[in-house]
């Protein structure tokens, strides 16, 4: 009877296509899973935020949430990356990683320490014109750095131990936790905007907290296990270029409602606000691909290091074909209904037209793509080329944003032609070295 379910077993395995298995490693499901929490919390906190607060007061929590969520990815998800990494190779070769934890936490710490001393230090020149002169903002986002440092060096240690099931928890409590936050806020009928910061941050550190016993336990060494000490060496030498190619990523993404509030003036005062509805609206398909992209360099990178280069094309054509799917949907709810979804997702004060919305959507499926691309050459190990293409859509963005007329449709337009112009760089490069392996 054994024998037959694992026959049965074996089968259902081996029918499922070996490129998609491996692209698509064990642990998706679960961080999918607490990433559907995490991003359900992303609407009803700045839902319920919009439709309590002044617009005027929520562009300045527009712009705080965007600058967290460039920040961490940008500024923190190599660290995690770069520790999942390490870990994964010494538990490979059965040496405990306590050493290894250590070690990126102290680096790591003294890089956050700098990150807040920065924010802070140059407070005289970004509170006026980010926060309207709120120094408390200013507060909120060192605490939310802080908080990003934490997190991401968790992940870090959960992904490379493969504690996906603890991983997908952690997000779902930060993402719980926001709700919870903004609920008893609003129900509280609290208008004061600082509160509302202070839970973005907040939430990190409660899920940090709270998933702090298994994180800790999972890099303890088991008997069979050795850990000798952990040098620099260890992590990559390339981490310049992957942080650089991070930020600029997550710049890009991020960018439109930071550039609304810093090219705003007189009557468009509120843009931030609006330019993150309608941002975060057409962000849908991003969500869904966030627990893809969770997977993605690691399978690539197994698919090139067992020498399976035709599988490796064939995955990434099938990620590119999906994105090509979701965007084309994506494109024409928001060409369709986008200004009947903006106002019930965040009311009747918040205002951006189909074809605004249509052109936010196209430009973040356009960005999946240009995801897809850039992280199939870090498995390359085109780290360069990489950082190099999301530099020419960030300066792309910038010169579309400062030209013309209307802040809104300026930091749309960027945000497409942006999105464009990496997605076009990138490809270029991948296409050159894909041809140079067959």
């Amino acid at each position: 009877m054994g024998s037959r379910r694992l026959a049965r077993r074996r089968a259902a395995v081996s029918s499922t296509p070996a490129a998609v298995r491996r692209v698509l490693p064990r642990g998706t499901l679960q961080v999918a899973a607490g990433l559907a929490v995490l991003g359900a919390a992303s609407y009803v906190y700045l839902s319920l935020a919009a439709r309590t607060l002044s617009p005027q007061r929520f562009g300045e929590i527009s712009v705080l949430y965007s600058l967290v969520y460039t920040a961490g990815p940008g500024a923190f998800l190599p660290i995690e990356q770069e520790l999942a990494r390490g870990l994964a190779d010494r538990r490979a070769r059965g040496l405990g990683g306590g050493p290894l934890v250590r070690l990126a936490t102290v680096l790591s710490g003294i890089y956050a320490a700098a990150l807040v001393a920065l924010v802070l230090v140059t407070g005289p020149l970004t509170v006026p014109r980010l926060f309207d002169g709120s120094w408390a903002l200013l507060g909120c986002l060192a605490l939310a750095v802080v908080g990003l440092w934490a997190i991401y060096l968790s992940r870090g240690v959960l992904a490379g131990v493969a504690r996906f099931s603890v991983y997908g928890g952690q997000l779902a409590i930060e993402g719980g936790t926001r709700i919870a936050a903004v609920v008893v806020l609003v129900a509280a009928g609290v208008t004061n905007v600082v509160p509302y910061g202070l839970a973005i941050g907040g939430a990190l550190l409660v899920a940090v907290a709270l998933t702090i016993p298994p994180t800790v336990g999972a890099v303890r060494p088991s008997p069979d296990q050795i850990s000798p000490g952990a040098g620099v060496q260890e992590l990559s030498t390339a981490f310049g270029w992957l942080l650089v190619g991070s930020v600029l990523a997550q710049a890009l993404v991020n960018a439109p409602p930071i550039a609304a509030k810093l090219l705003a003036h007189g009557s468009d005062s509120v843009a931030a606000g609006q330019v993150l509805t309608g941002t975060v609206l057409a962000r849908l398909p991003l969500f869904a691909f966030a627990a893809v992209q969770a997977a993605l360099l690691p399978g690539l990178a197994a698919l090139l290091a067992t020498g399976d280069r035709a599988g490796f094309i064939r995955g990434m054509s099938r990620l590119l074909t999906g994105a090509a799917l979701v965007t084309l949907a994506a494109t024409i709810v928001a060409a369709t209904v986008g200004e009947d979804l903006l106002h019930l997702f965040f009311g009747e004060r918040y205002d951006m037209g189909n074809q605004e919305l249509t052109r936010l959507a196209l430009a973040s499926g356009i960005y999946i793509g240009a995801v897809i691309a850039g992280q199939s050459l870090l498995a390359l190990q085109r780290y360069r080329a990489a950082a190099g293409g999301w530099a020419v859509g960030a300066v792309a963005f910038v010169v579309v944003a400062v030209v013309g007329d209307g802040v809104v449709t300026r930091v749309v337009d960027g945000f497409l032609v942006g999105t464009i112009a990496a997605a076009i760089s990138l490809g270029l490069v991948l296409t050159q070295r894909v041809r140079s392996m067959q």
